[in-house]
């Protein structure tokens, strides 16, 4: 058994030294891209020569473009398009795009600003890559699973399975252990066959953008809130096909996982086996949290991971001694398992930093609860720090992050906040005299009533997200990252009310009567889907009958954003996108040979309308497909002016007869 342990510690340790970028990936050397012509080769070569910069990949996966991965912190991939297609900067008939998130090219590192211009000094510079002519050596097409920049593998996931089967080996044998791993399966498999059935997979992300989020999956890019997500999904190109269906089963597995963590949390906390079952229901029938479980957003991930780094931490309160492996193990995986969520985005930043509490507040003396407390955060901070510091830095000093961290809004805005709190404290104040005189310790049920009302100050004064800035289903995901110390709350408060076995049924009626009043009554509001969302659904169907090619439409319109599930480097995914511009008709786009059109919502806009309305008119149009949506916006002040939109998908056959 000795051997056993050491040898999973090896293994722990060796993934975590391994992994502090939070990412497998390696880059393949200009070399590996012999997708290209030697002429496009050797221009790499010679540009990275007389530039000073490395080019860590080349890729050509078409006959007019080419890909260069530029080293670098943070890493910059460029896009260089021939042709009239469009491009960030024009050099010749050539256009150059950096590839990425960039809502804001300006406010982005000064390197990766100096790299671009220096791909671009090449272009100019050198006519040998203008000379005409395919830069692919040969007419083999790029499959969608073919590495780039290298796939992504989640190395701190794997790293906290192995911390924790360490801790959980030597219990493997016993008949508690076996009951719960099978209670757990089954909570699992439950609410993950409970949610496919009530709600569709589709995209979460407001304005339009989720599948921007799935791109990374599809083509390894520069992020600017880390490489987590990319960690978590990005070999999920090795598996599938479509990669929407792989981030949307992997997100529902990881949402299932959270149903027995919140049970398993509670019973660790001491609630009997009704109320943690009554709190594991509450997190199961969740709109906000099932909906999240069927997309592919980065507020799903968080919750998930959090419930699962909760989870571990409570897992270690068995073992007494600080330092033996039963509380050491867990607080490890605790620690990469939060360096993991950390790497997706900023947002949930400080519900991680929470965490521990669940140390703080479970049973035994106070100080032993202190001091376990203290030392799993030190030693969780201390994981965190080597695994995914760097970037949590870069993500700090960037424009990105400054507006997520910055999300609170400053004093005024928290005195808007505890404003809106005032209609609620009669009942806060009841709900506190209650919890303390049901209790059986008054001390400790005044504890308790303050820790909770100290927790929902830290969180309103905390929001990054804001009241009135978005819709109310954005909102309540973003609170969804709390839903882990939601519960140890939940448990540690309710635990001491009930003073017989026919009470405590009683109260576990009473909350499970309470989640299911409050999931239906909310139900409808926060699982109504956008007009966006089921755009991008209904695109996605039509994309599976359309051949390679491109695909023009509107993506953008004053503050509108659309982005439909369109893919570069993808090729048997259908089309690659061709972004139209308010106010850009020079270009022709059936130079692209017999491209595809989609009347999108955004010409059902104020802006978008006359630019489509020019559009449809310039070209002669064959339509293929057609849908009426309800006129849903995703996000506040940026609705519709028509009750319905209409979508619609054409061939370009050519020019029209007043064009030509």
């Amino acid at each position: 058994m000795t051997m056993v342990w050491r040898w999973f510690g090896i293994a722990a340790l060796g993934l975590l030294t391994s992994c502090g970028s939070g990412s497998s990936e390696r880059a393949i050397p200009p070399a590996g891209g012999a997708m290209c012509q030697a002429s496009v080769v050797t221009w790499a070569s010679r540009c990275a020569a007389r530039q000073g910069i490395e080019v860590a990949s080349l890729q050509c996966p078409e006959p007019d473009v080419a890909l260069l991965d530029l080293r670098g912190t943070p890493e910059l991939r460029v896009e260089l398009r021939r042709g009239p297609g469009q491009g960030f900067r024009r050099v010749g008939s050539w256009g150059l795009s950096p590839v990425g998130n960039f809502a804001d090219w300006n406010q982005v590192a000064p390197s990766m600003r100096e790299r671009f211009d220096k791909i671009t000094a090449c272009v100019r510079a050198d006519e040998g890559l203008t000379s005409g002519g395919s830069v692919r050596s040969s007419g083999r097409p790029l499959p969608l699973g073919a590495p780039t920049a290298g796939n992504s593998v989640p190395w701190l996931l794997l790293g906290a399975l192995a911390c924790a089967l360490a801790a959980l080996w030597p219990a493997r044998r016993s008949a508690a252990w076996r009951r719960r791993a099978l209670s757990g399966g089954a909570m699992a498999l439950g609410t993950l066959v409970l949610r496919a059935l009530l709600l569709p997979e589709m995209f979460f992300h407001q304005n339009g953008q989720g599948p921007l989020w799935v791109s990374t999956v599809v083509s390894p890019q520069y992020h600017p809130y880390g490489p987590g997500y990319r960690a978590l999904f990005g070999w999920l190109r090795w598996c599938t096909r479509e990669p929407e269906r792989g981030v949307f089963l992997v997100q529902g597995v990881l949402g299932a996982l959270a149903v027995p963590c919140a049970a398993f949390i509670a019973r660790r906390l001491g609630a009997s086996r009704a109320l943690a079952g009554t709190l594991a229901l509450a997190v199961a029938i969740d709109p906000i949290l099932g909906r999240l479980s069927r997309s592919e957003s980065y507020y799903g991930v968080g919750a998930s991971l959090l419930f699962l780094a909760t989870a571990l931490l409570a897992s270690s309160m068995g073992t007494l001694s600080l330092r033996r492996p039963g509380f050491l193990l867990p607080v490890v995986a605790a620690g990469l398992v939060i360096a993991q969520h950390a790497l997706v985005h900023p947002v949930g930043w400080l519900a991680a930093s929470l965490c521990p509490a669940v140390l703080l507040l479970g049973p035994g003396h106070w100080r032993r609860r202190t001091l376990r407390a203290v030392v799993a955060a030190l030693l969780v901070a201390v994981v965190v720090a080597v695994t995914a510091g760097p970037f949590m830095l870069a993500v700090l000093r960037s424009s990105f992050g400054a507006q997520w961290t910055s999300g609170s809004g400053g004093a005024h805005r928290s005195v808007e906040r505890l404003r809106q709190l005032k209609p609620m404290l009669p009942y806060g104040l009841l709900l506190a005299a209650f919890l303390v005189a049901s209790a059986r310790s008054r001390p400790r049920g005044v504890l308790h009533v303050v820790a909770l009302a100290g927790s929902l100050l830290l969180l309103l004064m905390a929001d990054m997200v804001g009241f009135g800035a978005t819709t109310a289903w954005v909102h309540q995901a973003y609170l969804r990252l709390y839903a882990p110390v939601a519960v140890v709350l939940a448990a540690v408060t309710l635990r001491q009310v009930p003073r017989s076995r026919p009470q405590g049924l009683a109260l576990a009626g009473a909350v499970a009567l309470l989640s299911l009043l409050v999931s239906w009554r909310a139900w409808p509001s926060w699982t109504k889907a956008p007009t966006d969302a089921l755009e991008q659904e209904v695109v996605r169907r039509w994309r599976r009958e359309l051949p390679s090619g491109q695909v023009a439409y509107l993506e953008r319109s004053d503050k509108r954003v659309l982005m439909l599930p369109f893919y570069r480097d993808a090729a048997g995914l259908g089309p690659s996108p061709f972004i139209l511009r308010v106010g850009e008709f020079a270009e022709d786009i059936t130079r692209m040979g017999r491209p595809y059109y989609v009347h999108t919502s955004l010409c059902s806009t104020p802006g978008g309308r006359e630019f489509c309305e020019q559009i449809e008119r310039r070209y002669r149009m064959t339509r293929l497909h057609e849908v009426v949506l309800p006129a849903v916006p995703s996000m506040v002040g940026l609705g519709y002016d028509v009750p319905r939109v209409r979508v619609a998908l054409y061939r370009v056959d050519g020019l029209s007869a007043v064009d030509r």
